[in-house]
């Protein structure tokens, strides 16, 4: 009996290497503009965000969760390096924004670059997002334990008190 061959796998999409580049330089440029206005701005727009974030494949649980920290930053819950928060925030800014690198209208291809600029993120940022999960673990972990109660010291026998 011959060996099976494994059925060829369907390839995602990739930007080419000249839309990657032109992806990556506007992530440079726009974090580098990004300032407290813009993200005011960003997350003031949470339902053009949920809407497209559904069409970023992969990465859609990343996404998620580097908007929860941009929502903590920006209520003041948890703090992290301005760069990352202004690379993440023109992340968003670029996804909401609807002139893009590729079109959002083109079936199938429209939101490429934006997970790519998402992509460029995550990969540039794992620290800080390891970082913001163990702080999110940390928080859930103090909400569930019972409060700690304060011991009495005891004086040892032997010792007046």
């Amino acid at each position: 009996m011959a060996p099976r061959t494994p059925k060829p796998t369907k390839r995602a999409p990739r930007l080419s290497a000249g839309d990657a580049a032109r992806a990556e330089a506007t992530l440079a440029h726009g974090a580098r503009a990004f300032d407290e206005a813009k993200l005011a701005e960003v997350l003031e727009d949470g339902q053009t965000v949920e809407a497209k974030t559904r069409h970023l494949g992969g990465v859609v649980e990343e996404v998620k969760l580097l908007w929860r920290l941009l929502a903590d930053y920006a209520r003041g819950r948890y703090r992290a390096p301005w760069r990352f928060i202004a690379a993440v925030g023109f992340a968003f800014l670029y996804l909401i924004l609807p002139i893009d690198i590729i079109p959002d209208f083109l079936p199938g291809l429209g939101y490429l670059d934006d997970a790519s600029v998402f992509g460029m993120v995550l990969r540039a940022s794992r620290i800080e997002i390891a970082a913001y999960r163990s702080w999110l673990a940390a928080q859930a972990e103090a909400e569930v334990a019972p409060p700690r109660r304060r011991q009495r010291s005891i004086p040892s026998p032997g010792k007046s008190a």
